[in-house]
């Protein structure tokens, strides 16, 4: 019984002996970290430089006018244009002020005839060039604009004279 007695005070003794967990050590004061200022929301604009690429398809027509006797051919002019850009912006407040240029290939062509059916022509756009100006108003995110410039083209016009035939004699157009 004794023994008994001994066992269960040992074991009463281990149950209560468990470690203290460092509950005798003096707390610290929880140190608060500094807060971080508010992430600045990035402020949009226009102002910056750009450069790109542009292709497209261009249709339409073309009016060419012949010199000697004032008629005029008009005819479609259709074709793939491709080219490459660059501009830049400059925004103070909600003004914007741009600029861009650009240069462009084209196998652009078309035909025509002058109504009385004499004359024929030929013509290709092999390359187009622009240069714009650019003055507008920044509607939070949003860019309404007027822009201006200056464009020009490089074309090669062939003009075919038909076979007329006159009495006393036939002529035969070249070309130019």
């Amino acid at each position: 019984m004794k023994r008994a007695l001994f066992v269960a005070a040992g074991l009463a003794a281990l149950a209560l002996a468990s470690p203290g967990f460092a509950a005798d050590l003096k707390t610290r004061m929880p140190v608060k970290a500094t807060p971080l200022p508010p992430p600045v929301a990035p402020v949009f604009t226009w102002t910056g430089f750009y450069v790109g690429g542009h292709v497209g398809y261009l249709w339409g027509h073309t009016r060419i006018m012949e010199v000697e006797t004032g008629a005029v051919a008009l005819g479609p002019t259709n074709g793939v244009v491709g080219g490459v850009l660059g501009g830049a912006n400059w925004q103070t407040g909600s003004l914007v002020l741009g600029a861009e240029a650009d240069i462009g290939w084209s196998d652009a062509h078309g035909n025509g005839a002058v109504p009385s059916g004499a004359e024929f022509f030929q013509y290709q756009i092999s390359s187009t060039g622009h240069v714009r100006g650019r003055i507008g108003y920044d509607f939070g995110g949003t860019l309404a604009y007027v822009a201006g410039g200056l464009a020009v083209a490089r074309a090669h016009v062939q003009e075919t004279e038909a076979i007329i035939a006159r009495a006393g004699g036939t002529y035969t157009g070249g070309s130019i």
